[in-house]
């Protein structure tokens, strides 16, 4: 069973990271969201789609967005 949140902006988003190292920054695709657990000893995840090769996933608190 599935947690109830209580926002529906996500705490964290999830990216697949192909290629890239120290020198280059690789291909970035966000996949999902994460929400905290209302104790912070956790947290549920959505995912978009499952990568099939040796993926990278990285999970990073959102970036504000830009006013135009």
């Amino acid at each position: 069973m599935i947690q109830k949140t209580n926002s529906k902006t996500p705490n964290y988003e999830v990216f697949h990271v192909v290629g890239g190292d120290k020198h280059t920054k690789g291909n970035w695709t966000k996949i999902g969201a994460c929400w905290t657990h209302e104790d912070e000893e956790g947290f549920n995840m959505v995912l978009n789609y499952i990568p099939t090769n040796d993926a990278l996933l990285v999970i990073r608190k959102p970036k504000p967005k830009q006013e135009k």
